[in-house]
């Protein structure tokens, strides 16, 4: 029971992983870009 759902678990995560690194991705330059801004801020 457990393998079957968390084989169907990766299986989505595969298929879906393009749009989750790409969200990944955005996030993280948004992150990166705000503590640029408050370290230039904070000097």
């Amino acid at each position: 029971m457990w393998q079957k759902s968390a084989l169907t678990t990766v299986s989505i995560l595969c298929r879906n992983r393009p749009f989750i690194v790409a969200r990944d991705i955005t996030l993280i330059s948004q992150q990166q870009n705000a503590t640029g801004q408050a370290l230039r801020s904070a000097r």
